[in-house]
């Protein structure tokens, strides 16, 4: 069965290293699968603002799935779905704890991400290059209280970068204990909470649903465990070789890693034709 669309996690997979770079040979590789009529899709725990760039090195993306599933853009007229978000009166206690605790965290709202602007100069991280930090830090939208503006809105996620250590195991067992969250990782130290059942798995299969793709003409690729349910879904579900071991059992394919161009060789395995 012929694949008919393919989406990707951006850090770890499609982009390089610097988490702001699509190499050529992915942009080569995704622009001849195009022309073969197949559809390219992002599927990103990222807003829809900080994806822009990333739409604009890869032509022919048509939908871009993000905030870990929670919406969805279509590109080629601007419409904006949410998918599942966090009602205030679910996140609200969310957010007093994380800042009872310390942790320096992002809220997502429609495609855009809210900082508490006390909170920017501990805006920092090891796993976070200078470039894509400064990147993150022009499309985030400082105010000073997240609450205050955006009081009774429905959110799509909250992204924690950083707790302090010895908060760690309070918030966590917060999150989990209350039951109606789903919590995922893109890079270490970091905590991504979103509404229970949401996630990148259930986004794409919605997504394909209503294009009429079934799972087994799906190709999907990721790195990290909020790529695990999408890896599951599709049959064509790729690990990259830098993978952490949750994405990894839930792919069927290994691929190579993101910085060895992994998602260009298994487009051109799987999808592009062998030239003559």
């Amino acid at each position: 069965m012929a694949i008919k669309l393919i989406a990707a996690d951006l850090d770890g997979t499609l982009l390089q290293n610097d988490h702001c770079t699509v190499a050529k040979e992915e942009q080569n590789a995704i622009a001849e699968a195009v022309k073969q009529g197949v559809i390219p899709v992002i599927a990103s725990g990222r807003t829809w603002e900080i994806l822009q760039n990333v739409v604009e090195q890869v032509n022919g993306i048509q939908y871009a799935i993000f905030s870990n599933g929670a919406a969805w853009y279509r590109i080629s007229d601007g419409v904006y779905s949410l998918i599942g978000g966090m009602p205030y009166p679910l996140w609200q206690p969310c957010y007093q704890v994380l800042k009872e605790n310390g942790a320096v965290f992002e809220v997502y709202h429609r495609g855009k991400s809210y900082l508490e602007q006390a909170d920017l100069p501990r805006f920092v991280s090891p796993h976070l290059s200078e470039r894509f930090r400064t990147e993150l830090i022009q499309n985030i939208t400082l105010v000073e209280n997240v609450e205050t503006v955006l009081r009774n809105e429905e959110i799509e996620k909250i992204s924690v970068l950083t707790v302090p250590q010895q908060n760690c195991e309070t918030v966590m067992n917060y999150l989990e204990k209350d039951g109606r969250f789903t919590i995922t990782t893109s890079i270490p130290g970091n905590i991504e909470i979103n509404a229970k059942g949401i996630d990148k798995g259930a986004a794409l299969k919605r997504l394909c649903g209503e294009l009429g793709i079934g799972e087994k003409e799906v190709m999907a690729f990721g790195d990290s465990n909020n790529d695990s349910a999408m890896l599951r879904w599709a049959y064509y579900s790729f690990a990259m070789e830098n993978a952490v071991e949750e994405a990894r059992k839930a792919a069927r394919f290994l691929t190579k890693s993101n910085e060895a161009h992994g998602v260009s060789e298994a487009i051109r395995q799987y999808v592009l034709p062998v030239p003559r």
